[in-house]
C-alpha cells in the first residue's frame, strides 16, 4: 500500500505526481487541486483503494484530512468518489463542526448529500468526534472559528494562523481581531 508521497506535479487534470521516474495519478478535493501548478513539487498522504478492476490513489494535504476521509468511507451509502467530493466543499475541521452541531441543514447542502445521507453521518461520526479534534475546539468563542476560517480562505497556514490567533487581545470586534491577525502573520 501507499501511504505518502512526495514529488512533483507534471499534470493538473488529471493530477499527476512524479516520484523518482514515475507518474502516479492521484485524486484529491478540488479545493487542493484549485491550489496547485504544474512543476510544483507536492507531498500528499495517500489513501490506496484496491479493487477487482482498479487501483486508485486518493490524495491529502494533512493526516488529518486524510483520517476523516477514513472515517466518510464508513459511513453507509458514501464512497470514495462522495467523501472526496464532501471534503472538497468545505475544510476538514469546517465539516466535523457541522457533525458536531448536528447541522443537518448545512450537510445536506453539501454535494451529493441529501437529509437522509446527512442524518446517517450524524449518527454514525457524532460520537467519534471529540472536541480536542477541532482546530478552535467548540470550547472556544465563535468568532475565534470565524477567525480561523477566514484566514485558512485567504491561503493562511494552519500553523500561522494558530499562532496569530494564540497572540491577539481580543475583542468584540471582528475587523479589528481579523487586522490583528493579519498583523501578525505578515510580520
Amino acid at each position: 500500500m501507499i501511504g505518502f508521497i512526495s514529488g512533483f506535479i507534471i499534470n493538473l487534470q488529471p493530477l499527476i505526481v512524479e516520484v523518482g521516474g514515475i507518474g502516479y495519478e492521484v485524486q484529491v478535493s478540488s479545493n487542493l487541486l484549485a491550489g496547485l501548478k504544474k512543476r510544483e513539487s507536492l507531498s500528499l498522504w495517500i489513501f490506496t483503494s484496491m479493487k477487482q478492476d482498479s487501483l486508485e490513489l486518493y490524495g491529502f494535504s494533512s493526516l488529518k484530512e486524510k483520517e476523516v476521509f477514513l472515517s466518510l468511507l464508513k459511513v453507509k451509502g458514501i464512497g470514495a468518489k462522495m467523501a472526496l467530493k464532501i471534503l472538497g466543499s468545505c475544510t476538514w475541521n469546517q465539516f466535523l463542526t457541522l457533525i458536531k452541531e448536528e447541522n443537518i441543514k448545512a450537510l445536506s447542502a453539501l454535494p451529493k448529500v441529501g437529509k437522509k445521507t446527512a442524518q446517517q453521518i450524524i449518527l454514525s461520526l457524532k460520537e467519534k468526534i471529540s472536541d480536542d479534534m477541532l482546530v478552535g475546539s467548540q470550547k472556544k468563542n465563535s468568532q475565534r472559528n470565524q477567525l480561523y476560517y477566514s484566514l485558512e480562505k485567504l491561503g493562511f497556514h494552519s500553523s500561522e494562523i494558530k499562532e496569530a490567533l494564540n497572540k491577539i487581545k481580543w475583542n468584540s470586534d471582528f475587523k479589528k481581531n481579523m487586522k490583528q491577525a493579519l498583523t501578525l502573520i505578515n510580520s
